[in-house]
């Protein structure tokens, strides 16, 4: 299944937001999303994201998934990332 340019943005400003809401968990996910270490993103991203008490929208949960699944996706992802976090 492919991953659209917009549903990539959706998933992207939902990321962008809570990168915002707290610096600490915007270090903990650039750092692993440079170690490609999908188990530590989706825990950091989570627990930002009941930190910040923003709901996830249904079609943004389903293209993090998507991305999650898929390495070469959330490779792709790592600049746009340390981008935001300004690394």
């Amino acid at each position: 299944m492919n991953t659209t340019v917009n549903e990539l943005y959706d998933f992207g400003t939902v990321v962008k937001r809570k990168l915002l809401n707290n610096n600490l968990y915007a270090q903990y996910l650039s750092d692993a999303m440079r170690r490609g270490n999908h188990f530590d993103f989706l825990y950091y991203f989570l627990t930002a994201t009941v930190d910040s008490r923003t709901p996830i929208p249904e079609h943004v949960s389903t293209v993090f998934l998507k991305v999650l699944s898929d390495k070469t996706k959330l490779s792709d992802l790592t600049p746009f990332i340390m981008g935001m976090v300004g690394k």
